[in-house]
């Protein structure tokens, strides 16, 4: 009998084996366990949330004749992978990072059909100036400036059927919720599939689906305007402020009492200011506070207060009725502020501010 032969193992191409097994060793098991970009949750849902990202740079391997999501980000990232392993000009290797952001492009294929956008983030080191990848990868960095986006999870891997159901129900989710009109159309992706996990992990896999929201944009002039708004009401407190001070009949009755209540407000609208700005400015670099957005418009002058009165100070109790009147009126003004403000922080209002008034 004819000794049987074992059968001759076949070897995978060095250019597709390789990369799954590095790529089993370098991407993580949990996400969290390699670099990301960082972001700030503005609001959060049962079902999906709304991020605010700051300036990043991502190397993007577009794939326009590639019909399949799961075959596009298969050849895509594999594209990536040799970047990161030193196919660049500077020979530089590059440590894995997460997620791998697969974007639907509408239209960007043949016959107008979706084709996608595969993306890494590049490390911090990377970011301002990234290396040059070979040409024969046909890649490029991708700089994006702050945006929001709602983000909604899923497990299990990602598929051709699945991530289309998953953005589905996340349309359907922002269609119910205060973002219903806030999807970014001028966006070049219609929605972006992130991968956090490790191709040969099994269980507990994260994935999430993407849609720019243009919702920083009116954060931004918000922002912009409740800051503006508490400044100049802090400002005109502290006028009538002095007028109130400047009556020593008065000093220690009601217009006296006011005078101090008023002080505890300016207190507090310095303060709550001064937090909110620096707040700002951490979570949307590159934003200009200082200056307002065009369809902001402030007329007011508080030291129009001062040339109304010309150096005069009455005593009649009924003028000053009115001041005490304006002031609460005014007290009022700021209190809605300072709450719209801080609510479109996501801070407690109680607690953010001591409420002395």
């Amino acid at each position: 009998m004819a000794k049987q032969q074992n059968p001759i193992p076949i070897p995978m191409p060095l250019s597709l084996s390789l990369p799954l097994v590095l790529v089993a060793l370098l991407l993580p098991a949990a996400r969290g366990a390699a670099e990301t970009p960082q972001y700030t949750t503005v609001h959060a849902e049962s079902d999906f949330e709304v991020r605010l990202y700051g300036d990043t740079v991502w190397m993007s391997a577009p794939t326009p004749d590639i019909p399949s999501f799961h075959v596009a980000t298969k050849l895509g990232f594999h594209r990536l992978f040799q970047y990161l392993m030193g196919a660049n000009l500077n020979s530089s290797r590059i440590r894995m990072t997460t997620p791998v952001l697969t974007s639907v492009v509408p239209g960007a294929g043949p016959l107008r059909s979706s084709a996608y956008s595969v993306r890494l983030y590049l490390p911090a080191k990377f970011q301002a100036s990234p290396p040059v990848p070979l040409p024969e990868l046909n890649l490029h960095p991708d700089r994006w400036p702050g945006h929001c986006v709602a983000a909604r999870s899923f497990s299990g891997r990602a598929r051709d059927k699945n991530v289309v159901e998953e953005a589905e129900k996340l349309a359907m989710s922002l269609s119910r919720s205060p973002w219903a009109n806030s999807t970014d159309y001028s966006s070049k992706s219609a929605y972006s599939v992130a991968q956090y996990s490790s191709p040969f992990r099994i269980i507990g896999r994260v994935n999430e689906e993407h849609v720019d929201l243009k919702y920083h944009i009116s954060v931004k002039n918000s922002l912009r305007y409740a800051i503006q708004e508490m400044r100049r009401q802090s400002s005109l407190l502290r006028t009538i402020n002095g007028l109130c001070c400047s009556i020593p009949e008065v000093e220690g009755g009601k217009v006296g009492k006011l005078a101090g209540h008023l002080k505890e407000v300016c207190k507090g609208l310095e303060k709550t200011s001064s937090i909110c700005q620096e707040d700002l400015e951490n979570k949307c670099p590159g934003w200009d506070l200082h200056n307002p957005p065009s369809d902001v418009e402030d007329n007011s002058h508080p030291s129009d207060v001062e040339d109304a009165m010309d150096g005069y100070v009455s005593e009649d109790p009924e003028l000053w009725q009115m001041v005490f009147d304006d002031l609460q009126w005014e007290e009022n003004k700021v209190a809605v502020s300072l709450a719209e403000h801080c609510r479109i922080m996501g801070y407690d209002y109680d607690q953010m501010f001591d409420r002395t008034i």
